[in-house]
């Protein structure tokens, strides 16, 4: 490929930005291709991941919206723009684009998990709960969608006043944790979410194992 011609600069780009310091090298040569093409949707995908990488969450919207615009069919793109207003905490804004990729994929489990994430922290965790079991009866083997399970399970018992349905839920939320870690215990994140429900229970020894499990982790 000759300089000045865009599938140059996007793949210069593409050829940078596993190097985390020369990702504004890797941005300006995408901002390149799209100039020289502004319809060019795999040069504005491209800087939009790497900008929602770099956490720069609402110029990663600006460009998959972009994207959208060019072609509104780019499901990859409106599932991308959710996950960046899910980085942002524009929970409403990602969970539209997730319902929309949904839509032509009711299937997706990673689709079913990142809605459950954004239901959970919009607070409407009964819709929350129905949507991890959604992505669960899909993939019964999806780690995130059983500890998101958890965390939803372990929240409503933290707003629920009755002994016993508060009891049902913290350990319907241990029961999720340990599904997780049958087939991944290295995730530190789910033995110290496992710690603490554990310990909502009075179940101090198995919490104790639980931290012990994460420090390890963390060490090693």
């Amino acid at each position: 490929l000759q300089p000045r011609q865009p599938d140059f600069y996007n793949n210069l780009g593409n050829s940078m930005r596993d190097d985390t310091a020369r990702n504004h090298e890797a941005l300006h040569s995408y901002s390149t291709a799209i100039a020289l093409k502004p319809s060019f949707l795999g040069a504005r995908f491209n800087k939009a991941s790497l900008l929602t990488s770099m956490q720069r969450y609402h110029e990663a919207v600006v460009e998959y919206t972009m994207v959208l615009d060019l072609d509104p069919s780019y499901r990859q793109a409106l599932v991308a723009r959710g996950n960046a207003h899910l980085g942002s905490e524009q929970l409403d804004r990602a969970e539209v684009d997730y319902r929309d990729a949904l839509r032509n994929e009711p299937q997706s489990v990673s689709e079913l998990n990142n809605l459950c994430l954004v239901l959970h922290r919009l607070n409407r965790l009964d819709e929350a709960l129905a949507t991890c079991r959604d992505a669960i009866a899909v993939d019964g083997a999806h780690a995130w969608s059983w500890y998101n399970l958890g965390t939803t399970q372990h929240k409503m018992g933290l707003a629920t006043e009755e002994a016993v349905a508060r009891s049902r839920l913290y350990e319907a939320s241990i029961s999720s944790y340990r599904r997780v870690l049958r087939d991944n215990p290295g995730l530190v994140s789910v033995w110290e979410s496992l710690q603490t429900v554990l310990e909502s229970t009075g179940r101090i020894a198995e919490a104790h194992d639980s931290r012990d499990h994460a420090s390890a982790l963390r060490r090693s």
